[in-house]
């Protein structure tokens, strides 16, 4: 029908966020994880199935100082899809906090919560590329 709007793609928001504590004159330099996602849920790429620009946004600790590099790994059989993020952070390099916001489309009929996604790989660096072990890594659902 002319001049009405097609219904939105279902969506979810996932923040992830680094938690612990960082040596006295230590920041975070840069950082490696995996989103593994639920069967109701992938992430939308372009025609070479490269991680569309609007997936991953830096945030927090993060915002608009970061270079984030994603890697989209589909579902094949009973292993689920998976988002691949590397982050490397400007020379000052960041603290612990949330750093990217992920959003997700859904499957119609699919209603994730943040217990459906875990995380993997995760290896945070300070800025000189020595291993953080003192981190972890979270996420939480910011939207349905």
């Amino acid at each position: 029908v002319s001049g009405c709007t097609p219904p939105a793609e279902p969506k979810a928001v996932i923040a992830l966020n680094t938690s612990g504590s960082l040596s006295s004159g230590t920041s975070i330099g840069g950082l490696g994880v995996t989103l593994n996602l639920p069967d109701s849920v992938t992430v939308k790429t372009d025609a070479s199935g490269n991680v569309d620009s609007g997936v991953v946004a830096t945030s927090g600790v993060a915002a608009g100082q970061a270079t984030v590099i994603t890697l989209y790994t589909g579902p094949s059989g009973t292993v689920t899809a998976k988002l691949h993020i590397v982050l490397a952070s400007g020379s000052a390099g960041m603290s612990v906090g949330e750093f990217a916001k992920i959003t997700c489309s859904v499957r119609t009929g699919g209603t994730p919560t943040a217990s459906d996604f875990s995380l993997s790989e995760f290896s945070p660096v300070d800025t000189n590329g020595a291993a953080i072990p003192s981190l972890t890594a979270g996420l939480s659902t910011v939207a349905p």
